[in-house]
């Protein structure tokens, strides 16, 4: 960008004779004169801001931009956010989103949720039959599979949330967050009235993670014993493990947003009742004599307690072999 562009995740309404601005990003809203917020939407990153209506008087325009820019209407640079350890990269921003780019999201994700367990369960099937050993390209399939499945993982977010009628998707970027890479979807989907769409969309990125596992695994199959059977066996175990890292419950994860979806306001309850089942003798054995039904609560408890405790673990693994290839 050379010149200020509108930020796409800041929605206009008509509101009293004003426009009043819907931040998606930082989730405030505010009012603004009409005639500045429609000389604004016309910023594009690539036009002179004092050449859009020679009718203003530079004067005006500065003071105009001076205001947008404060309240985060505009920006200048690709990049999204730019703090100490973290830095967001905006690689694609949608000038509108179009029927056609709807039509395409709905198929997509249509055909994602048919394909992803299918795939995943013929990968390894084809793998274990055909099973092959290599050499050499195991650490490079690491890092082509970790930026191929997030990168991919964030797409599928964003067509996710097109698929749905009032999803919304504003940009999608690389960055860093406390020091390792990452991806994101700038999406919003509160106006989405299906809860198990939002779901959907808070599991799609999963599900492209676990279609690539599989499919690469599938792809391994037909490399005999060289190179390219560690580079695609690489892939496959980083998509398993983004699957896995992104089915974590923790806050602002993909699996902790799906299990809000699901149970609402039960779920900081549901999250405490579970450690406590795991480490309280005392509840589990109160729970367990309620019969099957306590059975089940206590097994799904030890689920959920498995996966916050070792896929943390599984994540540092995952950033030492990463290191390793550049020794």
């Amino acid at each position: 960008m050379r010149y200020p562009k509108w930020n796409s995740y800041c929605e206009v309404k008509r509101k009293d004779g004003e426009a009043l601005i819907i931040n998606h990003l930082i989730e405030e809203s505010y009012s603004l004169p009409l005639e500045m917020v429609r000389w604004g939407k016309k910023l594009d990153g690539k036009t002179n801001p004092y050449t859009i209506d020679k009718t203003i008087n530079r004067t005006t325009v500065r003071n105009w931009l001076r205001t947008l820019d404060s309240l985060d209407c505009t920006r200048r640079r690709r990049v999204l956010l730019k703090t100490t350890g973290t830095f967001m990269y905006s690689l694609y921003i949608p000038q509108r989103i179009t029927l056609t780019m709807r039509l395409f999201a709905w198929f997509y994700n249509k055909i994602l949720q048919i394909s992803f367990l299918p795939m995943f369960i013929f990968g390894i099937y084809y793998f274990s039959t055909h099973f092959n050993y290599g050499d050499g390209g195991l650490y490079l399939g690491m890092i082509l599979g970790l930026i191929v499945g997030m990168l991919l993982h964030e797409f599928s977010h964003a067509c996710a949330a097109l698929a749905c009628p009032k999803g919304k998707f504003f940009e999608i970027g690389i960055g860093i967050s406390s020091f390792m890479p990452i991806g994101y979807a700038l999406i919003d989907v509160k106006q989405v009235k299906n809860r198990f769409q939002r779901i959907q969309v808070n599991l799609a990125g999963v599900e492209t993670n676990i279609f690539l596992c599989g499919l690469f695994l599938f792809l391994a199959s037909f490399c005999g014993g060289d190179f390219y059977w560690e580079a695609f066996l690489g892939a496959a175990m980083q998509n398993g493990f983004l699957g896995l890292l992104n089915l974590i419950f923790s806050n602002g994860i993909d699996g902790a947003n799906a299990i809000t979806e699901l149970l609402g306001d039960r779920t900081n309850s549901f999250i405490s009742k579970s450690r406590e089942l795991v480490w309280c003798r005392k509840t589990r054995k109160k729970v367990l004599d309620t019969g099957l039904n306590g059975y089940a609560l206590v097994a799904s408890a030890y689920i959920f307690q498995i996966f916050q405790l070792t896929i943390p673990a599984l994540y540092i693994w995952n950033v030492l072999s990463i290191f390793e290839v550049f020794k």
